[in-house]
This record gives structure tokens, C-alpha cells and sequence, in this order.
């Protein structure tokens, strides 16, 4: 569902508000990870069952509650979701007028460089927006979409900001897919919680990771608006916050030792500063294509998904299910150190204006509209 989600984003909302909903989308992200571990613990943590001689847990309720939320999910979006603003049944003339106008009268730069808006290609001010003719709109719209037929691949694959996104978002699904499927097993057999209790601790970084985003987006979306920083630099410093913060953290963690209180501080404090990915890499695939940040996500979200495969079986062939914690610095030190490799390309690679490849009015001249 990302790439879809990133896509609606891209197609539906002003650049502004992209940025908010990327962030409240990866907000709901982890709030599903801090309900489903906690949860998955309450509900696998045996039981004494009532003949007093045998303990129960009900772990396969887990899946069939995971599963169900999964399909009610899918359910609700096939009613609530459209193709386009005029295919959807409930929305006000208001509204839809607010979104064309936003979306074909008017191309947005960034606030922090400039405040005039470029409309059907003439500069003018803000204000010439109500005088949009619906010809106008739609001869854009006209454009625009035929323009978004072809995807451009080569320039997509010749393009150095796309390969930071990927890299990144490699770099920190590494981490998050070890973190996320391996940290109950670290805090059960090497700092020795118990089930119902581990589920809630591993469920506390992502609780303060969510946290964190938001007011990690919120700053950045000022500090653009404001002028403070280019858009470039906001996603690099966002990307090496996230990158740099977990790498460091997971070296930490690994020589704490079995202190319980550092270890779980030291997890929450980086897996939390996790969460400015959301302003980073997350959302610079709208900054480089909005109307290709489906496929830019699809892409890096397909390559940032084999983590989720071989980073548990390399946590399962070096601890080989034991509580030795000079295994687990192996594990750390891996992570850490393909995070900060994203960290390092981040800051050379990464770039926020818009792709001159993506923007159908500066196909000619193949200049940026976004600032770096």
C-alpha cells in the first residue's frame, strides 16, 4: 500500500501538505508497530490454565487478528479511495476546486526561495488564482496527464537523488526489519524479560519514535518555509539523523552489556530519532517526481524489503538462538554499519528539487523548479 499511498499524495495535495501527510502516514506506520507488539506479548505470554497444571497462550490469535485488520483495511479502501478528486461521490464543488487549482493552475516552488507561482507557464501573483478559467485548468490537467502516460525510466535510473532515496531507504530497512523482528529475542534471552513485559518494551521505541516524527516534520516544514534551510538540506539532515542515530545507538546497545534500564533507554532514544526519516528519504520522492513518487517508492520499497528477509536469518546464523552477547555486537555492528553508509551517500547524493524529467512545463529548458 506505500506506493499508493505515496502516489494519492502526490496527485491529490499542494506540496505543503504532501509533506504532512507523508508524515502522518509513516505516524500510522508506527502506531501499528507499538499496538501489534504490545499486543502479540499480552496475547503469547503463558498462562496457568484453569486445571492448574498446564499453561496456554494463544498465539495463534495474533494472526488471526493481524489478518482480519489487514482485510478490513483493504476493504475500507476500496469504498473510500478514487482515482481521481471528480470520481469521488462525496466531495464538496469547494473542495474539488480548491485541489484543481492547487494541482494544474498552480506550480509551487519552495517557500523558502521564492513566493511567486508559475501558472499555465505565466508568472503571476497569488492572487490571479480565482481568475483560473476551467479551459485553462483543464487544458493543464491535459498535459499533465499525458505526460504522466510515460514513466522515464532512463532518466528515473540515471538520476543520482533517486539512488540516494533507495539507498537510504535500504539502509534503514536494514535496521528497522532486524530491530523490529529480533529485539523481542534480544530482550527475552539476553536481558531476561518475561513475555508480557517484553512486548511492551519493544513496543516503546516505535511510541517514541511516532512521537519524534511529528515533531521532527513539523521543524522541518518551518525551517523550509521560513528560508532557514533548502529543501536538500532539510532531507539530508533528516536522513543522517535517522541513519547516524540508529548506527550509533546499536553500537551502544551492544556494549551496555545486560544493564536492562540502559539497554531500553539506549533502544528508545534511537530507534525514536528513526522516526526523522519520515521528513528525509520518505518524503523526497515528492520533492524529485510527485507524479512518479509511486513508482520511485515501489522501486526502493521493493529493493528495501530484502532486509526484512536476510537481516533476521543473519541474526538467526550468528546468535544461533543464543543469549551470547558478543554474537548481538556482530548483529549491531552490521546494522550500524550499513546505516551509516546510507548516512554518507545521503550527504553527497541526495537532492530536493524537482527533476527536470518529471515536471512537464520545464521539459524543455530542463531546469529545476525546487531548490537544493
Amino acid at each position: 500500500m506505500l506506493p499508493a499511498q505515496s502516489l494519492k499524495a502526490g496527485e491529490i495535495l499542494q506540496y505543503a501538505r504532501e509533506i504532512e501527510v507523508v508524515q502522518e502516514q509513516n505516524g500510522g506506520i508506527q502506531v501499528g508497530t507499538v499496538v501489534g507488539l504490545a499486543l502479540a506479548g499480552f496475547l503469547c505470554q503463558p498462562r496457568l490454565a484453569a486445571d492448574g497444571t498446564t499453561f496456554v497462550s494463544h498465539w495463534d490469535v495474533t494472526h488471526y487478528l493481524f489478518g482480519s485488520v489487514g482485510l478490513l483495511s483493504l476493504i475500507l479502501w476500496y469504498f473510500i479511495v478514487y482515482d481521481a478528486p471528480e470520481r469521488h461521490p462525496r466531495i464538496s464543488a469547494k473542495e474539488l476546486k480548491l485541489i484543481n487549482t492547487s494541482l494544474w493552475g498552480v506550480t509551487q516552488v519552495s517557500p523558502s526561495d521564492s513566493t511567486q507561482v508559475h501558472v499555465c507557464d505565466k508568472t503571476v501573483s497569488g492572487e490571479s488564482n480565482e481568475n483560473l478559467t476551467n479551459s485553462k485548468l483543464n487544458q493543464e490537467k491535459a498535459e499533465v496527464n499525458a505526460f504522466q502516460t510515460s514513466v522515464p525510466w532512463l532518466s528515473l535510473l540515471r538520476c543520482r537523488a533517486f539512488w540516494s532515496v533507495l539507498i537510504c531507504h535500504v539502509t534503514h530497512n536494514w535496521s528497522f526489519y532486524t530491530l523490529i523482528t529480533c529485539i523481542p529475542t534480544y530482550m527475552s534471552r539476553v536481558l531476561g524479560f518475561s513475555m508480557s513485559d517484553n512486548g511492551l518494551l519493544s513496543a516503546f521505541p516505535y511510541l517514541v519514535q511516532c512521537a519524534y516524527a511529528q515533531l521532527a516534520g513539523f521543524i522541518s516544514d518551518v525551517l523550509i518555509k521560513r528560508g532557514k534551510l533548502s529543501t536538500t538540506w532539510v532531507r539530508k539532515l533528516n536522513n543522517c539523523i535517522a541513519l547516524g542515530g540508529i548506527g550509533l545507538g546499536l553500537l551502544l546497545v551492544g556494549y551496555t552489556g545486560c544493564s536492562r534500564t540502559a539497554s531500553v533507554l539506549i533502544f528508545a532514544t534511537a530507534i525514536g530519532l528513526m522516526g526523522s526519516a519520515s521528513s528525509g528519504f520518505a518524503a523526497n520522492t515528492m520533492d524529485l517526481a510527485p507524479q512518479f513518487s509511486g513508482v520511485i517508492t515501489s522501486l526502493t520499497n521493493c529493493v528495501a524489503t530484502l532486509p526484512g528477509i536476510f537481516g533476521p536469518m543473519l541474526v538467526g546464523y550468528v546468535t544461533k538462538d543464543s543469549s551470547s552477547l558478543n554474537n548481538w555486537r556482530i548483529i549491531f555492528g552490521v546494522s550500524a554499519s550499513l546505516a551509516w553508509f546510507g548516512a554518507l551517500c545521503n550527504l553527497f547524493m541526495t537532492s530536493g528539487r524537482r527533476q527536470h524529467w518529471a515536471d512537464p512545463s520545464m521539459r524543455e529548458n530542463g531546469s529545476s523548479k525546487r531548490p537544493a
